[in-house]
């Protein structure tokens, strides 16, 4: 018999899988990636845009006139005719007394057969819906003041008609009456509040804490003895607003920015401002007069017109007509600073094959002899005489930076000479149009938390569509952006 053969076993070989390998290289590349993102600083863009800031130009002042208080002359019951809040003279009946109480007892027992006219009610509506559109929950307080107000219109309209019927009379009947004529021409008004003799000159700080503000309602009051107030008069048509400011807001509106024969932008003190005045959005403008009293700037504005309107006002709230601040709008978080060294204006000069402008350089060697070179770096800025100059700036042959500290400015054929090393700040952001930070210069014309308004078109600033970077303090100057 013939033996088989064993066969012999060969151990079989899986082929090379290069997928396993290129997958594998992307999940190390993206376990890396993913580290350095969680443990990177984010560095997130900003678009610069147009745009503006509404600026705070709402405030409420105080109003000042010039208001006459008068007292009776007799005691007894007392009844108004003039309106509130209209003009009177010597022609006019403001009040009536009735020492017996027999004419009050009258237009009492009458007053329910009056019949108001329609414009009498068209009068009260008005008030009434004038009263509404302004009122706040937060000043509840005013309704009952308000209440009385239209109590008092409601018995003035109702005591003018009674006047003409008690005229019938008989002297027996009408006993002690006595009408009382408007001494002077002006304007009613029956409350008195303590601030009919201050002046802008006698302002205080307390006096602007409206929630201690309080009035005295005269006609709440039916009977009265000799020598109490029962009206005053506003008896001139001009009259002021004062209003605290801080230095801020009095430079923001009692100031407006002018250019002076070369081009710069300056302050010049407003001589006159418009006005809204928000109670019933009319207008106004009103003469600029700045007050300076124990440590506190005040703004008065003096007007001419309109006193009518706001006679029974001693609070206005009031919105300066200014345009708002416009220019670019950027992330107050993207501003940043960078040192600059500042040379004198008078040591720059004119050289190199195109005539530049720039500086003459002296520097010393280790053997301590000077060599003398012309520079031209950047003028980054020049204000009020110093040319700013960014001292990481240099040439691009020889890598080494124009100026460096303790260099020596000089001006040839002279013995003036300025050694470098000052430095002073300007505000700026990093513009990453390149993929990498540069430091572009800012003008700032208005900030707030948020935002900061830059003038547009200066030289080394933005423009508009720039990328810059949101928060400047996750990044430094030249700083490669991926």
């Amino acid at each position: 018999m013939s033996k088989k053969k064993k066969g012999k076993v060969v151990k079989y070989k899986k082929p090379f899988n290069i997928a396993n390998v290129f997958f594998g290289a992307i999940l190390v590349y993206m376990v890396i990636y993913l580290y350095m993102f969680l443990t990177s600083t984010h560095i997130s863009g900003y678009e610069v845009i147009a745009g503006s800031l509404a600026t705070n130009k709402q405030f409420t002042g105080l109003v000042l006139r010039t208001e006459e208080i008068f007292t009776a002359s007799t005691a007894g019951y007392i009844d108004y005719y003039a309106t509130e809040g209209s003009k009177v003279s010597g022609a006019s009946i403001v009040y009536s007394v009735d020492e017996s109480g027999r004419m009050s007892e009258y237009l009492e027992a009458n007053s329910e057969e009056i019949n108001l006219s329609e414009a009498n009610f068209t009068s009260l509506k008005s008030d009434i819906s004038s009263f509404s559109s302004g009122y706040e929950k937060k000043d509840f307080s005013e309704v009952y003041d308000f209440h009385d107000t239209v109590n008092g219109n409601i018995l003035e309209l109702a005591n003018q008609t009674l006047l003409s019927e008690m005229e019938a009379l008989s002297e027996a009947d009408a006993g002690a009456f006595q009408r009382v004529y408007a001494e002077k021409s002006g304007i009613v008004e029956y409350h008195i509040d303590g601030f009919e003799s201050v002046t802008p000159q006698t302002v205080t700080p307390e006096m602007f804490d409206k929630s201690t503000y309080e009035t005295t309602n005269l006609r709440s009051v039916d009977l009265i003895s000799a020598g109490d107030t029962v009206y005053k008069l506003v008896t001139d048509e001009n009259w002021s607003m004062v209003i605290p400011l801080t230095e801020d807001q009095m430079e923001d509106i009692a100031y407006k920015e002018v250019t002076d024969e070369n081009g710069n932008v300056t302050s010049k003190q407003r001589s006159v401002i418009e006005v809204k005045f928000l109670k019933d959005n009319t207008t106004s403008w009103g003469y600029i007069t700045i007050l300076n009293m124990n440590g506190q700037q005040y703004l008065q504005l003096d007007f001419n017109n309109s006193m009518v309107r706001f006679a029974g006002d001693r609070y206005l709230d009031i919105q300066f007509l200014i345009d708002d601040t416009s220019g670019l709008k950027i992330p107050s978080s993207s501003i940043t600073t960078k040192e600059f060294f500042i040379i004198p204006e008078e040591y720059i000069m004119k050289g190199g094959e195109d005539d530049s402008q720039g500086f003459m350089v002296e520097t010393f060697d280790e053997e301590g002899h000077s060599t003398q070179q012309f520079v031209t770096p950047t003028f980054y800025s020049i204000t009020d005489g110093m040319v700013y100059i960014d001292p990481n700036q240099g040439s691009f042959t020889s890598n080494e930076t124009y100026i460096k500290a303790g260099d020596r400015i000089i001006i040839p054929n002279s013995n003036d000479l300025y050694q470098v090393g000052n430095t002073a700040e300007l505000e700026g952001v990093y513009c990453i149009n390149q993929g990498y930070t540069q430091f572009r210069k800012i003008e700032m014309l208005y900030a707030n938390e948020e935002y900061t308004i830059v003038k547009e078109g200066t030289t080394f600033g933005l423009t508009i569509y720039d990328r810059i970077v949101l928060n400047a303090e996750a990044v430094e100057e030249d700083q490669v952006i991926y």
